[in-house]
């Protein structure tokens, strides 16, 4: 019997409707018939969709409705600017929306604003409706990630995107030993996660490094805190849906059938409350 999957990085968009930061092959119109189209036949995937940046408010409640009509989405981490003024309003209109169901957390722009803002109101609202705070980071913000945490408390996860920011090449020993120790220093806080996406993009080296430091995340951190992500359809550029997954089964082949689950579905079903939903 194949494992459940769930890809808990994935993004659609349409350039006409913003997203400045898009170049080149990117720049097109992505939706999920596009993505179905890269999955084999026999594949069953279910799907959380993240924001991307579009540049205004409405994106999260148009990613929220899109859910409501796909079966195959299991939920939506959009963002509510909580680092601007107003943060607890947006938020809330997020989850009372007509769609608000969906929303199983929010990616925000790690950095001293967000910290300013995130205590108190808003890290309540996170907890009641089981909300998890998604952000993209490196090792040089590793103790805002701490601090992050702090202000949150023990209820509300943080995940970290793309394995975390390791280094892009194997020779950056240093930049390695950076990483992977202040990887082992956030590991020590329970709410802390980690999406092993951003393979195919974010490293530039040997499919063997790629592999490499995919267990390394899933050592330090155990299977139960590491998940699957494609970076879909950011993965394109370096190559294809299936390869992003497949480089991260790839480096799990030792791991117990068990272990390997958990990274491939149940730490997304945990952390974004799925069976809740």
């Amino acid at each position: 019997m194949p494992m459940e999957l769930i890809d808990s990085h994935v993004h659609v968009w349409d350039p006409v409707s913003g997203y400045p930061w898009l170049t080149g092959p990117l720049r097109r119109r992505y939706r999920l018939d596009d993505l179905r189209r890269c999955v084999e036949p026999d594949t069953s995937v279910s799907l959380i969709v993240v924001e991307a940046g579009r540049g205004d408010a409405a994106e999260s409640s148009d990613l929220l409705a899109l859910a409501a009509t796909d079966p195959s989405i299991a939920g939506v981490v959009g963002t509510a600017n909580l680092q601007c003024h107003g943060a607890g309003h947006r938020l809330e209109w997020l989850i009372t929306g007509p769609h608000g169901r969906y929303l199983v957390g929010l990616r925000e722009r790690l950095g001293g604003r967000l910290l300013a803002n995130i205590g108190g109101a808003v890290a309540g609202q996170l907890a009641e409706h089981g909300l998890a705070l998604e952000v993209n980071c490196s090792p040089q913000q590793f103790a805002q990630v701490g601090r992050l945490v702090e202000l949150l408390g023990p209820d509300v996860p943080v995940v970290l995107d793309h394995l975390a920011g390791p280094p892009d090449a194997p020779h950056r020993i240093d930049a390695l030993e950076r990483w992977s120790g202040g990887l082992m220093d956030l590991a020590a806080l329970p709410s802390v996660y980690v999406k092993l996406s951003g393979i195919l993009t974010q490293l530039t080296g040997p499919s063997s490094w790629r592999s490499d430091l995919v267990r390394q995340a899933v050592d330090i951190l155990g299977p139960g805190r590491t998940m699957i992500g494609s970076d879909w359809p950011v993965c394109v550029t370096g190559g294809s849906w299936a390869t992003a997954i497949d480089s991260v089964r790839a480096a799990l082949t030792d791991y117990a059938p068990p272990d390997i689950q958990r990274v491939l579905a149940g730490t997304a079903r945990h952390v974004f409350r799925i069976a809740d939903r």
